[in-house]
């Protein structure tokens, strides 16, 4: 049984609360989604009470459903994401993603910068729950390759899939505060410039060698009265092989992208230990890679793979 018409048309013009995601495109982010669209993300919910998003958000509000209980603050989880990043996707092929379980999560600026749409599966669940957590990934999993074998089969769409998991201890928060003084020039007697590589586009065996394996993401302070220190800090971490986004949520955010799990958690260390120390930063993750998927599609010179971000292939 899906949503009543008086809570679809609540869902449809949903607006989103002042002072949430300011940089979003919309206010209203759903209102070009068609009814099986919003019951599908419906019934997604009701299945998967653990999911997580700006839909699924609006979907329990409307509805008058119990807001999901957050966390105890001492207990370990495990999230799961699926992310599907794209070019101008057609709205169909959206609401087909809707129905597996993803929701719009977009970023005012990009990396490769002519991707427009950036949709996210999301579940967290308490890791002691060992068996219920297996299904939860085996979800995800499923959706996520899914979501690849609707967009590889749509002419022409360049997109691609990823799957990723992290543990609580994966993700630090600092608090919040201005960066110390001599952030970059202490940032660069310690940390040093690593190889970084464009993954090329052709289908041939170089792309498929050149897969990730982890992200380190760091999000910077958001603080009006130290842009200039926010934006040096940013520069700093690109000259060793990080590349910069901003969120919906004008979240200035790093990041970095892997092809060694070992070296990610080396480079992971050192950053928690000196940002920490430094200021600047209020959030560090690092997520496992179990999955990339990239669309294949007729370019000028024959097939073509989507872009994907530049790689960090070694440190030096």
């Amino acid at each position: 049984m899906g949503l009543s018409a008086t809570l679809l048309h609540a869902l449809r013009y949903y607006t989103i609360p002042e002072g949430l995601l300011p940089l979003a495109p919309a206010r209203q982010p759903f209102a070009g989604l068609s009814d099986a669209a919003l019951n599908a993300a419906y019934e997604c919910v009701l299945r998967v009470p653990e999911k997580r998003g700006i839909l699924s958000h609006a979907i329990r509000d409307v509805a008058g459903m119990a807001p999901m209980a957050p966390m105890a603050p001492m207990a370990d989880s495990l999230t799961v994401e699926a992310h599907v990043d794209g070019v101008r996707l057609p709205v169909p092929l959206v609401e087909r993603l809707l129905g597996l379980g993803f929701e719009p999560d977009g970023f005012a600026t990009f990396n490769p910068p002519h991707f427009s749409d950036h949709l996210t599966l999301k579940v967290k669940t308490a890791h002691a729950a060992h068996g219920h957590a297996a299904d939860l990934y085996a979800l995800v999993r499923q959706a996520a390759q899914a979501a690849f074998e609707a967009l590889d089969a749509a002419p022409g769409v360049e997109a691609y899939v990823e799957l990723e998991l992290y543990r609580k201890r994966a993700r630090l928060g600092f608090a919040r505060g201005a960066p110390r003084a001599d952030w970059c020039e202490a940032f660069g007697q310690r940390f040093a410039p690593m190889h970084v590589v464009e993954v090329p586009t052709a289908p041939d065996a170089t792309a498929g060698q050149l897969r990730k394996r982890a992200d380190i993401h760091v999000k910077l302070n958001r603080l009006d009265a130290a842009a200039r220190q926010v934006a040096d800090i940013a520069d700093a971490l690109s000259g060793i092989g990080f590349y910069t986004v901003r969120t919906w949520a004008g979240n200035v955010v790093c990041t970095g992208q892997f092809a060694s799990l070992s070296q990610s958690r080396d480079v992971f260390e050192r950053l928690a230990t000196y940002c920490g120390d430094a200021g600047g930063v209020s959030e560090l993750t690092m997520e496992t890679v179990s999955g990339l998927w990239r669309t294949r599609r007729n370019g000028p010179g024959g097939d073509q793979l989507s872009a994907v971000p530049p790689l960090i292939t070694r440190l030096n």
